[in-house]
């Protein structure tokens, strides 16, 4: 696999799911899953129309050029998409030249989202609900066991990169350009109101066609069910779970305390009546089982919350110690809340009920996970 990264990538890197389905089965069975541009949630993210054609234009030489590397790439691209009408001589042929490069690259891979910060309050309500998960990653790691398995034989190319925010996305003269180059150019500009998601990006092809996005067709092609990228559990460094997770939305209807310690909980869930509700639930009961799995192994699995005392731990106010009696008066002049996280140290399932065990301390900075 040809190998494109560069040398300051982050320490670890983040991957949030919503609470669905398809977000289970990804983390349970150890894959990405390489989304089409058209099926990212900004719809002037990668979008073809940033290929300046004005510079092929009755040039029938560079045409020629662009029009062979497609070939050359990808030798069944004319059995899966149209590529019967591209030419130089007039706007409809460069429109469909600009089609074909775009679907010549992701008709045959796609792009992974990733961010790096894990207290982003927007990123846990827009991809998660607060209802969902968050797996963290060693970017290094991931990289290595992304290249290293058996599974990822059919990829060829696998880009890792920050997202350039830019006020408008610009384009390209694709008259100077091979077709990686236009492509990557592409994949990595955003409007620059999505600078809050501080992105990173896998940007993955491959030697096989995996399915062209079609707006129109209510099911996609089952191509679509090669677009995995696996990693190794090894990649795995902590997972995170939303203020949320322990709702009705995830099949829990109660939610009480246990033993004499205020760090254990039991939640009662219940098995849902619909059934296309069923392989959620059944997936979501072995999410649970895999993080008690995960937590005996030693990764850590993080408890997501907040909390309401972090002027106090940031050192902005001071508490009235009374040494002799080992108490503390907290009364601040004012405080405001942060997302928390609390370790889980251990998580037991018994028929219709789970049973967690919390460490009882609110981490709410970096420093405090290392």
């Amino acid at each position: 696999m040809e190998i494109d990264c560069t040398k300051l990538y982050p320490k670890r890197v983040i991957k949030f799911y919503p609470s669905k389905w398809y977000s289970f089965d990804a983390f349970l069975n150890g894959y990405l899953y390489l989304s089409h541009p058209h099926q990212l949630n900004d719809m002037m993210d990668c979008e073809k129309y940033v290929f300046d054609m004005r510079g092929l234009l009755g040039n029938t030489d560079l045409f020629l050029k662009l029009r062979n590397e497609i070939i050359e790439n990808r030798p069944d691209f004319g059995q899966h998409c149209n590529f019967s009408e591209v030419s130089t001589r007039d706007s409809n042929g460069l429109y469909n030249l600009q089609q074909s490069l775009f679907d010549s690259y992701y008709s045959y891979g796609g792009i992974i989202s990733l961010a790096i910060d894990k207290f982003n309050e927007l990123m846990w309500s827009h991809y998660t609900n607060e209802s969902g998960f968050a797996v963290e990653y060693s970017s290094i790691d991931l990289k290595q066991s992304i290249i290293n398995h058996s599974n990822n034989k059919i990829l060829d190319k696998l880009i890792f990169e920050p997202i350039h925010y830019k006020c408008k996305p610009e384009s390209i003269d694709c008259s100077k350009y091979d077709i990686d180059e236009i492509n990557k150019f592409a994949a990595y500009q955003k409007c620059v109101e999505w600078s809050y998601e501080n992105e990173w990006r896998m940007l993955a092809t491959s030697k096989q066609y995996l399915g062209r996005y079609d707006y129109y067709v209510e099911e996609q092609e089952k191509e679509f069910a090669l677009r995995k990228l696996y990693y190794s559990i090894d990649a795995v460094k902590c997972i995170y779970i939303g203020k949320r997770f322990w709702t009705r939305f995830n099949f829990v209807t109660s939610d009480k305390q246990f033993g004499n310690e205020n760090r254990k909980r039991q939640y009662t869930i219940q098995e849902p009546e619909k059934g296309c509700e069923k392989e959620r639930y059944n997936l979501f009961i072995q999410f649970i089982q895999k993080l008690s799995e995960l937590i005996n192994l030693g990764i850590k699995v993080y408890m997501s919350g907040a909390c309401d005392c972090s002027e106090y731990r940031h050192g902005t106010d001071h508490p009235t110690c009374d040494k002799k009696n080992w108490r503390c008066e907290f009364n601040p002049k004012q405080y405001y809340i942060t997302r928390s996280f609390d370790k889980i140290e251990n998580i037991s399932i018994k028929e219709n009920l789970i049973e967690v065990t919390y460490s009882g301390k609110a981490l709410t900075k970096d420093c405090d996970f290392e």
